[in-house]
């Protein structure tokens, strides 16, 4: 961290001043992007054969959070972009066309090798428009959450709820001053848990819904309004990753197959007050947290950590069909070697360049 401004007031920063970039964050999203992986693969091995499995399901439990780690880390680190920036020229276009350099291209790259070219070179009919046209607009996590009709491609919900949030805080940001803001903050956070309440008390889930997912990313944002007044500081961001450290083990066993109402009300902000606190230390390199997250293999991983969430579950699903391996040992390892390679494929010949353009502001200078 910048020590020089470590103190300021958001709303003094300069037009000059940037974020300092904090390495440890890649290994973060990358151990983010490892859980999902993780838990969607070992919910596909029902063999009696291997009594080991049923431990690795446990284990796998802790894969849940991994979404709400990528909730946490997305709201700190867009919001700590918004502050550095609120005061420029062209704050709204800058960021809305940054923002869609990085995630249309290789969201909409998958959705028409799902939706058009899958079908084509497997003989399959290309599903109808009123099962796919929510994808488009970003509004599959709210068909999931209300039983609409659509395409079976559940792990792109919280690819909408991010781009709800993207959508809507920036304005939130630039309209209000930094005490407002964090009244606003604490508003979400509670307005989310009444709305889990009333959803499941009227039978409606809740795990996919924007509204009742936003408080972690109203969590991760108050993180970035932490690191410039040091409320909590390296040693309380310690003290609350090991006080809730202790009921999330008792909460992950309750939290799955129609567990208790009242788990399912405070699951999300305690997962995500723990994964705060996790990313507090990283951004505050506190010494032995960073170690590990500077991990090489971490860092790359989350390099290439969305094209990892994007691409995996496609690649499970034709390994899966063409190899037909018998060893699920072995086919975990060639799954997650697939995905690896597909993901850097696709970072490298494809996402980079919309990287480039965004990082050198090409588009931002013609369009603004």
């Amino acid at each position: 961290m910048d020590t020089d401004t470590a103190t300021l007031n958001p709303e003094q920063i300069s037009v000059s001043d940037k974020p300092s970039y904090i390495p440890g964050l890649d290994g973060v999203r990358g151990v983010a992007a490892l859980m999902i992986m993780f838990l969607h693969i070992i919910p596909n091995y029902n063999s009696p054969a291997h009594p080991f499995l049923s431990v690795l399901r446990k284990v796998a439990i802790i894969g849940q959070c991994g979404v709400p780690l990528f909730f946490v880390l997305s709201g700190f680190l867009i919001t700590r972009i918004l502050l550095y920036t609120k005061n420029r020229p062209g704050y709204f276009k800058q960021f809305y066309i940054k923002r869609a350099l990085r995630i249309f291209p290789l969201y909409y790259l998958y959705l028409i090798i799902n939706f058009f070219l899958i079908p084509l070179f497997s003989g399959q009919a290309v599903p109808d428009w009123s099962l796919t046209w929510s994808f488009y607009f970003y509004l599959q996590n709210i068909a999931m959450t209300f039983n609409w009709k659509m395409v079976d491609i559940p792990h792109l919900w919280s690819l909408a709820v991010e781009e709800h949030f993207y959508l809507l805080w920036p304005i939130a940001i630039y309209f209000f001053s930094y005490k407002p803001t964090l009244k606003i903050i604490a508003g979400i956070i509670i307005f989310s848990l009444l709305c889990r309440v009333y959803l499941i008390s009227i039978g409606i889930g809740t795990y996919y819904f924007t509204l009742t997912t936003f408080d972690s990313l109203a969590i991760g944002a108050f993180l970035a309004y932490n690191e410039k007044k040091q409320w909590l500081n390296a040693k309380r961001m310690l003290q609350i990753a090991i006080i809730i450290l202790i009921p999330m083990i008792v909460i992950f066993p309750l939290a799955t197959g129609g567990g208790s109402n009242v788990v399912q009300y405070f699951k999300n902000p305690v997962i995500s007050v723990f994964c705060m606190a996790i990313i507090g230390l990283v951004s505050m390199k506190s010494y032995y947290i960073n170690r590990f997250f500077n991990n090489g293999f971490l860092k790359y991983t989350g390099k290439i950590s969305y094209g990892l969430y994007v691409f995996h579950p496609t690649c499970y699903y034709f390994i899966d069909k063409y190899l037909h391996l018998t060893n699920f040992g072995l086919d975990i390892v060639i799954c997650f070697l697939g995905s690896y390679l597909v993901a850097t494929l696709s970072y490298y010949l494809f996402e980079i360049h919309f990287l480039k353009l965004k990082g050198e502001n090409k588009l931002v200078r013609i369009l603004i």
